[in-house]
């Protein structure tokens, strides 16, 4: 399985085995250098264009997510808050509505 997020190195270890990448988002982390390969800046910055438009064009949709808490699938809505992607989980009247409507219509 291969997946890939665009970022910038930030800084090396000093036995040159991670490295300190700050993610699109602004997240950082320590990643294996194995893991890291270049791209040209203008890859990076054409695919942090495009992911960024997916992300907004996903706000306030309705989803269904794992809730590690209770340990169950709930409704939801996307948000996306200081680039950071996040999920509002709830049952909301809209939410109990829809469901409502589509378990007991028939």
């Amino acid at each position: 399985m291969f997946s890939y997020c665009p970022a910038t190195a930030r800084d090396f270890s000093d036995d040159d085995n991670e490295v300190l990448v700050k993610f699109y988002d602004g997240l950082k982390a320590k990643v294996a250098l194995s893991d890291v390969f270049p791209i040209p800046r203008e890859k990076h910055a054409a695919d942090v264009r495009y992911i960024l438009r997916k992300e907004a064009e996903l706000v306030g949709q309705d989803v269904v997510a794992w809730n590690a808490n209770r340990k169950l699938f709930e409704l939801g809505m996307s948000s996306l808050s200081c680039l950071r992607h996040s999920l509002t989980i709830g049952s909301s009247e809209r939410y109990n509505q829809s469901i409502n409507q589509n378990l007991f219509s028939k």
